[in-house]
């Protein structure tokens, strides 16, 4: 199994890496699969979550409105399902990235992400992303831009946020 994510009302969202299926299992119990069509691969893009294709779901966060965030990490996307079960990529160009070694903003598009191993969402406009040994910060409401924010001396392995809003991460 992969990462998961957890509302304030006990609704559990999680990603099962082996299958690259996301699923929702609300807090009656029933579990719901949000995304992830037959087979592994790319594809769907514009269309319903439900048909779409992922490979190696690695994260999953979700916004107070019920946009969900998943590393598409085995496609080097971060991918957006939107309220209405809408799959788009919004950070990644599919290509095999090497890491973030740019300094600046970069748009999310143009972004040759590497592997993502966590997710953040301190507030909805702003996404922490740990990719391989950088922390990175996606400006969700900006355009999607990405910024470096910090180098590990390690892999970053994990994110928590912290009651006093601030950000741990393990490495």
């Amino acid at each position: 199994s992969g990462a998961m994510t957890v509302a304030t009302n006990g609704d559990i969202w999680f990603a099962q890496s082996e299958f690259q299926i996301a699923q929702w299992r609300r807090s009656d119990a029933t579990v719901h699969r949000i995304a992830g069509g037959p087979g592994r691969g790319f594809a769907g893009d514009g269309g319903p979550a439900l048909d779409a294709r992922c490979e190696r779901i690695t994260a999953v966060a979700r916004t107070s409105t019920g946009v969900i965030l998943l590393a598409d990490t085995g496609n080097h996307r971060l991918r957006r399902i939107a309220a209405d079960g809408t799959i788009s990529t919004i950070v990644g160009t599919g290509a095999t990235g090497t890491g973030a070694t740019f300094t600046g903003a970069v748009a999310g598009a143009t972004y040759a992400l590497s592997s993502v191993n966590a997710l953040l969402l301190p507030d909805d406009n702003t996404l922490l992303m740990a990719e391989d040994d950088h922390l990175l910060r996606v400006d969700l409401a900006g355009g999607n831009t990405v910024t470096r924010d910090v180098t590990a001396s390690y892999f970053i392995s994990s994110l928590a946020k912290m009651p006093d809003g601030k950000v741990l991460m393990a490495v």
